[in-house]
């Protein structure tokens, strides 16, 4: 989710401010209101007339994620030809941690926030102790099925972890043989996946299980800066997709036709961005370089508003677009007062 932002790439901008925006909407209003039992109308004309019609899994939410890993197969592919392996690792820390820790700890506040003035929880997220919320900035609680999970959203960041790793890995091969390492990724993505099923390991699984999307991401980096044509580089992504499809049937058999529109409108959407050309607006590269605070720091500002709003008996209509506002506002000082610079100092090292 966190990627090199020196050289723009128009249509990745575009993907990545869509992205963040269609999980806050899954987020706020739509599960705000299915856990406070309430009802907004707009948010029910977007439910039948927008998200069942595509049939849309977790009311847009999802799409919104699964874009965000094919961006990630993109871009990681693009900047790791020009990183070594520790150049590569430190940047990849210091775009995704730093930011983690500080919505994490902005989790706990809004917490305590939430609770002692409105009497209202912050939706989904038990109160934990500390301790749990260290072991969650070091992703554990993805791995061990007993531990909550103080952030929910952060589930995304356990498989981007596990693709960084792998590309890392392959990074002396990327280049010279992008087909077979593309092969190489999604081979991984579902050993991975088979192995935990196999053993039993749930937590792992379920949360790992869209490895193969990465690869989808890359197949379309290695037709996009012409190191496949497209044949091939159409064959490793229905393969990659192929793969994923294979895992959910055979793992969660039971959610296989729910998610089906999903994974490919996702891949069908960025092929159509790709080869578009338009003009990047501002408000565009706005939410593109807010994007991963936005989608970590939602939760936390976002539900906190709305509690606070909804709660001194203001409508709806005003406690949403509250939240929204909020979210975006702290995003944008998070991106650029501690995300940003901690990338560049970390850069640096």
């Amino acid at each position: 989710m966190g990627g090199q932002r020196a050289e723009r790439i128009d249509f990745i901008d575009t993907l990545r401010g869509i992205a963040p925006l269609l999980v806050l909407w899954a987020h706020i209003p739509v599960w705000w209101l299915a856990e406070s039992g309430r009802s907004w109308p707009l948010a029910n004309f977007v439910q039948k007339y927008v998200m069942s019609p595509l049939r849309l899994y977790q009311n847009g939410g999802q799409l919104g994620v699964v874009i965000f890993f094919l961006i990630s197969g993109f871009i990681i592919s693009h900047v790791a030809y020009k990183e070594t392996r520790r150049e590569f690792l430190v940047k990849r820390f210091f775009r995704i941690w730093p930011l983690m820790a500080l919505a994490l700890a902005t989790m706990a506040v809004a917490k305590c926030l939430s609770i002692t003035i409105t009497g209202l929880a912050i939706t989904g997220h038990p109160v934990v102790s500390s301790w749990v919320y260290l072991q969650n900035t070091l992703l554990l609680n993805w791995t061990l099925p007993t531990m909550p999970h103080a952030l929910s959203v952060t589930w995304t960041l356990f498989p981007e972890v596990v693709f960084y790793a792998t590309v890392c890995v392959l990074l002396p091969h990327l280049k010279s043989r992008p087909a077979a390492t593309t092969f190489a990724i999604l081979f991984v993505g579902m050993a991975v996946n088979l192995v935990a099923w196999n053993a039993g390991a749930k937590q792992i699984h379920s949360t790992l299980l869209c490895l193969p999307m990465f690869a989808v991401g890359r197949s379309f980096y290695i037709y996009w800066s012409k190191q496949a044509d497209a044949p091939t580089a159409i064959c490793i992504g229905a393969s990659s997709l192929a793969g994923f499809a294979i895992l959910q049937v055979v793992i969660y058999p039971e959610s296989a036709g729910s998610l089906a529109s999903t994974y490919l409108i996702a891949p069908i959407l960025f092929a159509v961005c790709m080869k578009s050309n338009f003009r990047k607006r501002a408000a565009i590269k706005f939410f593109s370089d807010i994007s991963y605070a936005l989608y970590l720091f939602h939760m936390p500002i976002g539900v906190l508003t709305a509690n606070l709003v909804a709660s001194s008996g203001a409508p709806l209509g005003l406690a949403f677009p509250a939240a929204w506002i909020s979210s975006i506002v702290v995003a944008w000082l998070a991106t650029k007062y501690v995300g940003n610079p901690l990338y560049r100092a970390g850069s640096r090292l």
